[in-house]
């Protein structure tokens, strides 16, 4: 069960943000606009680990990117 919700969970984060994880800074790991469902206007995240420290995601319908900020 839980593997499932966790891979659900996944799939939410990097589908509809569009990031993609990769060693350069966290600003360019957006690779297309945030797509969300119909009615749905943002996606948030108070707390993701980046590179050990923890920072905030948030990405709105229609915007070029996510934004990964402290």
């Amino acid at each position: 069960m839980f593997a499932n919700l966790s891979g659900f969970l996944t799939g939410v984060l990097y589908g509809f943000t569009g990031l993609q994880l990769g060693p350069g800074d966290p600003v360019t790991w957006s690779r297309h606009a945030a797509r969300m469902p119909a009615g749905w206007r943002s996606l948030s995240v108070q707390r993701i680990w980046v590179w050990g420290e923890a920072r905030g995601l948030e990405a709105r319908s229609g915007a070029e990117a996510a934004r990964i900020g402290p």
